[in-house]
């Protein structure tokens, strides 16, 4: 629950970001002057946490808002709560959405990390999956896909921890929200729209066990995120009479949806799953910046960055210091993903405590850690459990307006949690 209430740079009681690896490790465990089992990554007082981040590619603006949270976590820890006695170090390594040299970062900082904080990118996370496993280094992943987590079809992702809530459940969840305020009854035509591939196929399959329990038609369309226009796949969803469009795709597929529909005027309900909504879609610039405001939705794990929620209002207060003292690159965005990143870190954080606390800091204490958290509070996520790696870490999820005028583009409506998503298996 919540309440209410890039130039690199490195400050000086902060984290320290270490772009070509530091710290050292052995193979074999050892025992600190405290009596904790250490392997990996520790070295005197540091404790190196790796990044393997897109930096320069696609989704650098991303990348390097999630690092910025990851920063703005450990440096809290390093200024006053230290993780077992020791000030972490961040590895951060650019992949620039490349699976080579994904792998090539992680094969060079892997035996200097203790585990990874933040890996970013569905084909660098399923590339590097049978390393994380033979390594058993304990990796955060950047992406709510069920393809992250564990099960006997993945056994390579028993390393992997996923931050949120999955994409099909928080679908499962927005639907049921769609439904309690009566924009869709049993028995109604609804669209989906979604990208080709990991994302919008594992979208699907929430709003296709929603609409197979509650008898709705769903059109689904496929894009590849490359359209000048959906003007064609409206036609097809008008056709059907839909009473509402959801949508799991690049932020400018949502834009180009909303153009369409206003255009048209299809005056419905639009819900967005966390990855198809950016608060660039509501700037003052967007000519559909009321139409989107008026009529879309947003189903997501994360709290809106900058909201008066206790957490995310310290995150982004403390976003716009790092700024200034040079923690945090210039070049890093004010969005959602410093709140993600944030809670990666938490995630992290409380499993190394946990780990502490059972006097075991090796990669294999660590990994055995993170499954004794049944109740992670990050403040700007939903509590989320990992006692069962094969399950989404929670089957709540947040429903957001999207608001020009707020810092972070939206402002939080409600907490979302339905039967139907409950009982749904990844």
């Amino acid at each position: 629950m919540v309440k209410r209430s890039m130039q690199w740079g490195i400050a000086a009681a902060a984290v320290s970001v270490a772009l070509t690896g530091c710290a050292g490790g052995a193979s074999g465990s050892t025992a600190n002057a405290d009596g904790v089992k250490i392997d990996y990554g520790v070295k005197d007082k540091e404790l190196t946490i790796g990044v393997v981040s897109d930096l320069s590619g696609p989704f650098s603006a991303q990348g390097q808002s999630m690092v910025a949270g990851n920063q703005i976590y450990f440096n809290e820890r390093n200024t006053g709560d230290k993780i077992c006695g020791y000030t972490v170090k961040l590895d951060v390594q650019d992949h620039g959405y490349d699976v080579q040299k994904a792998q090539t970062a992680f094969n060079g900082m892997e035996p200097k990390v203790l585990a990874v904080t933040q890996l970013l990118g569905s084909p660098q996370i399923g590339a590097l999956a049978p390393a994380m496993t033979n390594s058993e280094t304990t990796t955060i992943l950047s992406g709510w896909s069920s393809a992250g987590l564990a099960s006997a079809d993945q056994p390579n992702n028993a390393y992997y921890a996923v931050v949120g809530t999955t994409l099909p459940v928080a679908v499962i969840d927005g639907l049921s929200y769609l439904a309690q305020q009566g924009a869709i009854k049993d028995g109604n035509p609804i669209g989906h729209i979604h990208l080709t591939g990991d994302m919008g196929d594992n979208a699907l399959k929430g709003s296709k066990a929603y609409a197979k329990k509650h008898n709705l038609k769903l059109t689904d369309i496929e894009v590849t995120g490359q359209e000048v226009d959906l003007t064609s796949q409206l036609a097809k969803l008008k056709r059907a009479g839909v009473k509402a469009v959801l949508v799991t795709a690049p932020p400018k597929t949502t834009g180009q949806l909303a153009a369409a529909m206003q255009a048209a005027r299809m005056d419905l309900p639009i819900l967005a799953s966390a990855p198809a909504y950016s608060p660039t879609l509501v700037d003052a610039s967007s000519p559909t910046k009321d139409f989107i405001e008026r009529h879309l939705l947003a189903t997501t794990p994360l709290v809106p960055f900058g909201d008066d929620t206790e957490t995310s209002a310290k995150v982004a207060k403390e976003f716009d210091e790092g700024k200034k003292s040079g923690l945090i690159a210039g070049s890093a965005v004010a969005n959602q993903e410093v709140n993600y990143g944030y809670a990666m870190s938490v995630v992290l954080g409380d499993a190394l405590d946990a780990a502490c606390k059972a006097g075991d800091l090796t990669r294999a204490g660590l990994h055995k850690a993170l499954g004794t958290l049944d109740h992670v509070t990050t403040g700007v996520t939903v509590d989320l459990d990992y006692t069962d790696r094969s399950r989404t870490p929670s089957t709540k999820a947040y429903i957001v307006k999207p608001d020009g005028s707020a810092v972070g583009g939206g402002k939080l409506v409600t907490e979302v949690s339905s039967d139907e998503a409950t009982t749904f298996q990844d």
